[in-house]
């Protein structure tokens, strides 16, 4: 009976190993922005931004049946670091029903905005990068070592490009706080 709990608590102390180290890298790239004085934003859902135009493009591969609505817009939350979005990659896209396999973000600094494309995993996203027209177009040319961390995939204009895989990987140093 010892030997049984031994290894039982072996197991279980394996399975929350793995479950800690496939959590998301959200958190980390959200850091790594945050150093650099951006503002995390969530993106809604609702279409119609060419700022995300990616991950409109990902969702109706996702769900062909979901149409794109002329008179949406997108929506920000401003706190969105502390609020309880980020426990779950599935989005509701249109109230459909339909999850979602990824959630998108932006990053801004009142100058500079970015995308950043969290997947439930980084198995399915690296499968998505090979098989969908939109990230194979998005992204030809480019390597994957600068815009995918982990499960999260950067987007953004070419001419901020370099500066914002720096950060995105979190090779930059901090800004200092001049608040003190």
């Amino acid at each position: 009976m010892k030997n049984l709990k031994k290894i039982l608590i072996a197991l279980l102390f394996l399975v929350l190993i793995g479950g800690l180290t496939s959590c998301s890298q959200m958190n980390k790239v959200t850091k790594y922005f945050e150093e650099q004085d951006y503002n995390r934003y969530k993106y809604n859902n609702k279409g119609g931004s060419l700022l995300f135009s990616v991950h409109d493009a990902l969702a109706i591969e996702e769900a062909p049946e979901i149409t794109e609505d002329a008179n949406a817009t997108t929506d920000v939350t401003t706190n969105a670091t502390t609020s309880a979005d980020t426990s779950t990659t599935e989005e509701d896209v249109d109230g459909t029903g339909y999850l979602l396999r990824f959630m998108t973000y932006s990053f801004s600094n009142g100058d500079n905005v970015v995308v950043v494309i969290e997947f439930e995993s980084e198995d399915y996203l690296l499968d998505l990068l090979s098989t969908s027209p939109t990230l194979i177009a998005e992204f030809e040319g480019l390597d994957p070592e600068d815009y995918v961390n982990g499960n999260c995939l950067l987007i953004c204009d070419e001419t901020i490009y370099d500066e914002m895989v720096e950060i995105f990987q979190g090779r930059v140093e901090p800004l200092e706080d001049t608040t003190s």
